[in-house]
């Protein structure tokens, strides 16, 4: 009986635990103009908050392939009818497809679009 019930709770943790892993990704959001690193979006940081915030990591791989992290913000503003963004560097700006396109690819993704 023991083993039956220890069993069925380990095969429902894998369960659990596998489909977790599946669902994090890191999904490529372009070529930083700046840097020339190419940035991914972490999903499995993607937050939402009340009030329009949302949060993300963006993960950025150097030519030699070291990894740097950058934490961001996005917050919806009414005056602009848009979002803004900061991030953990201390920069921020408006989110634009052009003149922001890394950021502006992190939020289609976190919002799915």
């Amino acid at each position: 009986m023991f083993k039956k019930f220890f069993s069925a709770v380990l095969l429902a943790a894998v369960l659990i635990f596998s489909r977790n892993f599946a669902q994090a990704q890191d999904v490529y959001v372009g070529t930083s103009n700046a840097t020339g690193w190419d940035c991914y979006i972490m999903t499995e940081t993607i937050q939402h908050f009340d009030g329009g915030i949302k949060k993300a990591t963006l993960k950025m791989v150097t030519q030699s392939k070291n990894v740097k992290y950058l934490n961001y913000r996005f917050e919806w503003d009414a005056m602009i009818v848009g979002y803004h963004f900061s991030n953990s560097s201390g920069f921020s700006g408006i989110v634009d497809r052009y003149s922001t396109p890394i950021e502006w690819s992190m939020l289609q993704v976190i919002t799915g679009k």
